[in-house]
């Protein structure tokens, strides 16, 4: 019996895209809006899984919607209309705008398109074409930018067992009840939990990600990249420690953090 072959394409699995796993970022940021530039079968793969865990995803989450003009004149038009949608009813802190992978092959600067509306928000550019994982690397990537694009000053005098927990999304499966357990476990243990990018919190609540003391990684997959970057742009340690289960388990989990923000 000969195989059946299948296009290959992520989209076709049971893994999401990049544009996805970014979108899952920002949207994970309380008062942050993502806005697709690409067609709406990417915007609609993108929304219907990350509005599992979040069915008013959408109000927060929008596409440009470019025609078949946009492959030879570009992006502008439909990008400009789009911004001036979320300008004129929608009132972010800070906006991501991805291009999907089509689109990215246009070659847009989309940073500069955004430049020209003057808006009173952050924004953000990111283009998904040129990544070659899936989810986690689009997660990664734009957690980085976020961080390289806030430059937040360093605080110098660190919040005394303060700690941010990294690489955290309630797209996962199961995300949001196992955040909301870790937390519980290390306010407990006596550690304040300052931020958890990517999964709640304001963008003002964020910008006190230098103060933490220790960041925890808790998906390696999403959160090591971006914990390397702090360090070595705050020197905040950081330390892989997965998720805890069990009560053993548990204890060994709180021990590898605490040997860590003590060292």
């Amino acid at each position: 019996m000969s195989e059946t072959v299948e296009w290959g394409n992520v989209c076709s699995r049971v893994d999401t895209c990049a544009l996805t796993g970014a979108a899952a970022f920002f949207t994970g940021i309380k008062d942050a809006e993502v806005l697709v530039n690409g067609l709406l079968w990417c915007y609609f793969y993108a929304l219907r899984h990350l509005e599992k865990s979040n069915c008013r995803l959408g109000e927060r989450f929008h596409g440009s919607q470019p025609d078949n003009n946009a492959v030879v004149y570009g992006t502008e038009e439909c990008l400009t209309e789009a911004l001036e949608y979320i300008r004129n009813n929608r009132n972010p802190s800070i906006l991501l705008i991805e291009n999907s992978c089509s689109v990215s092959l246009i070659g847009d600067d989309i940073e500069g398109i955004a430049a020209k509306s003057r808006l009173p928000f952050h924004v953000v550019g990111l283009d998904s074409g040129g990544l070659n994982g899936g989810f986690a690397e689009g997660y990664s990537k734009a957690s980085l930018r976020l961080w390289q694009y806030l430059d937040l000053p360093d605080i110098k005098i660190k919040c005394r067992s303060g700690v941010n927990l990294l690489g955290c999304t309630t797209a996962y499966f199961n995300g949001k009840n196992d955040l909301d357990e870790i937390k519980r476990i290390l306010e407990i243990a006596n550690y304040r939990v300052i931020a958890t990018p990517g999964a709640g919190g304001e963008l003002e609540v964020l910008q006190k990600v230098p103060a933490a003391q220790l960041n925890i990684v808790i998906n390696e997959e999403l959160g090591l990249e971006t914990a390397k970057y702090l360090k070595e742009r705050y020197g905040t340690p950081y330390v892989v420690v997965g998720i805890p289960y069990g009560l053993k388990g548990t204890m060994r989990w709180l021990e590898k953090n605490s040997r860590s923000i003590t060292s």
